[in-house]
């Protein structure tokens, strides 16, 4: 039954209720994606270098012979035909390639790349073992050598922080590296 303006009274007594499902499907999917950020946060992963990419990423395989690319946390490297990209891959070379490292894992991208602070012992050290000490940030050490620069991230440790800081201070005022330049183009600005 109408009342003559197009409106039927039933329309009024059952007004249309918010979709729910909707709402629990976005929840959900909320929800798997901060559990997927979780799965990384504070994990430790431990292997052999087997490749690097670039100057800022690397691949390693674990004990179970499982396959991990690593994006290094709080630095981005130029890349790889940008000035100082080719130098930058090869100071990670020699730091990390088919040595053992330990990756704090901070993260991992909806790609499954993952972010962490990739530790190696140091090269001096005489240890063959897997279970050596790692005590190089190869992050840090990236920034100190002018070939990375400190990209502030909020999954950093306060202490990292000030150390990645003070290091790309140190490089910027004694002219190290990419620092050398006038203007370094970072590579979130260099045109691919």
């Amino acid at each position: 039954m109408e009342d003559g303006t197009g409106n039927s009274p039933r329309k009024e007594m059952f007004p249309v209720k918010p979709c729910y499902g909707t709402l629990i499907i976005k929840f959900i999917a909320i929800l798997f994606g901060f559990l997927y950020f979780l799965q990384a946060h504070g994990e430790t992963l431990n292997g052999r270098v087997t490749k690097v990419l670039d100057g800022d990423t690397v691949t390693i395989v674990d004990s179970s012979s499982g396959q991990h690319r690593i994006k290094i946390m709080g630095i981005d490297a130029p890349d790889r035909y940008q000035t100082f990209g080719g130098r930058a891959h090869q100071n990670l070379s020699a730091m990390v390639f088919n040595r053992e490292v330990e990756i704090e894992l901070s993260m991992r991208d909806r790609t499954g790349l993952a972010f962490g602070k990739v530790m190696v012992a140091p090269q001096d050290s005489q240890c063959l073992q897997i279970n050596c000490q790692k005590t190089v940030d190869t992050g840090l050490e990236q920034i100190k050598a002018g070939l990375a620069w400190w990209t502030r991230m909020k999954a950093q440790t306060a202490e990292d922080s000030a150390k990645y800081g003070q290091a790309e201070f140190s490089a910027k005022i004694h002219r190290i590296g990419l620092w050398s330049e006038t203007n370094p183009v970072p590579p979130w600005k260099w045109p691919h």
